[in-house]
């Protein structure tokens, strides 16, 4: 798909990634992804709605953020996210750690 050709930059450093499509409602309970003791990978994550559409908490705090946008996020800290309308995509996109070596790429 051409409009994925922004990522070819990170592509030899991607590992398990998503793309989830929620309606209104869709949610994933608060929880934690990995431990701070076992460090493997991180997570790029981004949506196509704004703040007020899409509901996204670190430790229950509420994050703002632009629809678009990719930005890492720490999935050893307690995060929660809600859709607040229809037609949300989430993106969670997994890198190696090895991509902070070039850290160039992720300016």
């Amino acid at each position: 798909i051409k409009s994925l050709n922004v990522l070819n930059p990170i592509k030899k450093y991607m590992i398990r990634s998503n793309i989830l499509w929620w309606n209104e409602l869709g949610h994933f309970k608060p929880h934690v992804d990995i431990s701070k003791n076992f460090f493997t990978h991180i997570r790029l994550w981004g949506t196509n709605k704004t703040s007020s559409e899409y509901l996204f908490k670190f430790n229950n705090e509420k994050i703002n953020f632009e629809p678009g946008r990719l930005y890492i996020c720490d999935t050893s800290i307690t995060h929660e996210a809600k859709a607040l309308t229809d037609y949300c995509y989430t993106y969670f996109i997994s890198v190696k750690k090895e991509i902070l070596d070039e850290a160039d790429i992720l300016l």
